[in-house]
């Protein structure tokens, strides 16, 4: 069944009927869908296993029904995870569609009135872009309705002032994207060295010392050089192939020059451990390696380049590592697990809305000529390939090895047993509290229902469902059947939680716009060849190699249109904090796990409030360059559906 046109209109501002076409949206959104009843386990005012249900038979053939209605139909966007097709799914499919179309006409109006307002006042107040200070126009006061909180405070501005910009790009890997950095094992070749003379220098150690010590970490981006990527860049815009190196400083470096000035680049003395930049290789043209002890401006481009390559990455690995993975698996459960049962409950609640986004995706963002062709420096054929290659020979999708903690542990990143520990990681100091709250609740809802490992074993359904995953579904490392517990079955649903919530939103949602895509730092494509030789980047031609007005309004409205306003959340109760409020299907003898709902948002309303608590004066004495706010369990959604 092929969906309906997209519903998105380029219309001047229309602020007064906002509240209206929210209305209309949310309302369609929360109007329950008879049509699929069958399925849909909100239909059923109690939840059973299948041992307790009075209904054995009606159950047996709702899975029948489902299993023939649900198929494993071709992929979208790339060879990955298997998408539903049948008559079921097919129309499952379409109305989702249709319920995102509604939403996305609500916002979609603002957004272009919004961008019409921003690209005029760029032209008449920020001199069309030609200085740095410049891009603050884009975002200054603008997109109220949009992101009514604006950026990640920090970002915009200090771009090359003391050692602020070297954290700010410090923090931006271990914020939203922490995803492809690795620590540098002592007995693994460094991707590329820097001089020791060079190192000292900066570190005030030497670059031997360092990564013998386990305290050096890699961002490596170099397979954007292979011909199956560059062959699909647009002619007029650039990227490049970096390779970008850091490291933890000691407690304090006694050989750097203690200045306050930083024109020699040296790294002033410090009395804390910090994660830091130490050099970056463009991977094209000549290959030049550039450090802050190269002009301010040459190592600003540098880290530019860096960032762009970290948006293109972060945007498409967050599809095959959130979206194909929790679809697949939720799949899998339509096929072959009752709706009356509590776990079918629990994912339908986290999986609201899932199967629009790929549809979407290949209709109008990664079409032809479509929003990702109209500002990134590589094509959507690119975002084909990039997601086969990493979905298959990458551990990008695999389940049970993307379990949160054993994930960073696995890249050094946690738990090292080389190296110090990180001194500062913001992603996990929020994300592991949100993690935990998940992994309680699913405890509480596994306990609930299931006394011993036995009992789980003789659930008939849950062995189907695994099984399934491990055969038909073809899921990457989902934990085989005969290895199902109670233990087994809690981490299963924690991690489809976390995929569908705070991954997914720290990835995309309004990360992008608030931090990981905030230009001039985070471009989505260059617009000049990387230099052939040094000293050719100064402060008068740096924006030679970023947008212009109209690429740059372009990027910010496109990033803008992931974002969903908290007060709209709020009102629809999609928050990550509401994501257990009103659990269905629970009477009176359920009290314990309304106790654990409770507590649950309980726990991440305290997380919120910290969180938006957070100053950049504050950050910026913990070592920090911007405040990061992404995961304030508040400004997100429990959900997939973007």
């Amino acid at each position: 069944m092929k969906p309906p046109t997209p519903f998105l209109l380029l219309l001047p501002p229309l602020t007064p009927v906002f509240p209206t076409l929210i209305d209309f949206a949310v309302n369609s959104l929360l109007t329950p869908l008879t049509s699929l009843s069958s399925l849909l386990p909100s239909s059923h005012p109690t939840l059973y296993t299948p041992s307790t249900d009075p209904s054995p038979s009606t159950r047996q053939q709702e899975i029948a029904t489902n299993a023939a209605g649900f198929g494993y139909g071709p992929s979208k966007l790339g060879d990955t995870s298997y998408f539903p097709n049948g008559t079921l799914a097919d129309r499952l499919v379409a109305e989702q569609w249709a319920e995102w179309q509604a939403e996305n006409a609500a916002f979609a109006l603002p957004v272009a009135g919004e961008m019409v307002v921003v690209g005029a006042k760029v032209r008449t107040e920020g001199d069309d872009l030609q200085d740095l200070d410049d891009f603050k126009t884009l975002y200054d006061g603008q997109w109220p309705l949009t992101v009514p909180d604006g950026v990640s405070p920090g970002l915009l501005g200090n771009y090359t002032a003391d050692d602020t910009a070297d954290a700010t790009f410090a923090m931006a890997r271990l914020s939203g994207n922490p995803f492809s950095l690795v620590r540098l094992p002592p007995d693994q070749e460094p991707p590329f060295r820097v001089e020791e003379e060079t190192c000292r220098r900066i570190t005030g150690e030497g670059f031997e010392a360092l990564w013998k010590q386990g305290r050096m970490f890699v961002m490596e981006y170099a397979f954007f050089g292979e011909e199956k990527y560059v062959s699909h860049r647009f002619p007029e815009r650039y990227l490049a192939s970096t390779t970008s190196l850091f490291y933890i400083s000691g407690d304090s470096n006694s050989n750097a020059t203690s200045s306050n000035s930083n024109t020699t680049g040296e790294r002033p003395g410090r009395g804390r451990s910090q994660f830091l930049p130490l050099a970056i290789k463009t991977g094209v043209g000549q290959n030049l390696v550039y450090t802050r002890l190269d002009g301010e401006y040459e190592w600003l481009l540098a880290k530019i380049a860096a960032n762009s390559n970290d948006l293109f990455f972060g945007q498409i690995y967050h599809l095959i590592a959130t979206h194909a993975v929790a679809e697949i698996v939720n799949l899998a459960a339509i096929r072959t697990v009752s709706g009356r049962h509590p776990v079918r409950a629990y994912l339908e609640r986290i999986m609201y809305r899932a199967y629009a986004v790929r549809p979407v995706g290949e209709q109008i963002l990664f079409n032809r000529g479509g929003f990702f062709d109209g500002i990134f420096s590589l094509s959507s054929r690119a975002v084909t390939t990039f997601a086969t290659t990493f979905y298959h020979n990458s551990t990008s999708a695999h389940f049970r090895g993307n379990y949160l903690l054993p994930e960073l542990a696995a890249r050094g990143l946690i738990n090292s047993t080389i190296g110090p520990e990180l001194p500062q990681f913001p992603f996990l100091e929020d994300m592991a509290v949100i993690h935990a709250a998940i992994h309680d609740f699913a405890h509480a809802l596994v306990d609930e229902y299931y006394t011993t490992d036995d009992d789980v074993r003789r659930d008939n359904e849950l062995i189907n469902w695994f099984n399934e995953c491990n055969s038909p579904a073809k899921v990457l490392d989902f934990p085989p059947a005969e290895d199902l517990s109670k233990t087994v079955l809690v981490d299963v649903l924690t991690h489809m939680a976390y995929l569908a919530g705070p991954k997914h939103a720290a990835l995309n949602m309004g990360t992008p716009f608030t931090t990981s895509g905030v230009l001039p730092l985070f471009p989505a494509a260059l617009y000049r060849p990387m230099p052939q030789q040094k000293g050719e980047v100064h402060r008068a031609n740096i924006h030679e190699w970023l947008p212009d007005t109209t690429q740059a309004v372009k990027q910010v409205r496109l990033l803008g249109l992931f974002n969903r306003p908290e007060e709209l959340l709020r009102y629809q109760g999609t928050r990550m904090l509401d994501l257990w409020s009103g659990w269905e299907g629970e009477g009176s003898e359920r009290g314990a796990m309304r106790t654990a709902a409770r507590e649950f948002r309980r726990r991440l309303e305290r997380l919120d409030k910290v969180i938006k608590g957070r100053t950049l004066s504050g950050e910026r004495r913990r070592g920090r360059g911007f405040v990061f706010k992404t995961l304030a369990p508040g400004r997100f959604p429990y959900y997939l559906a973007i």
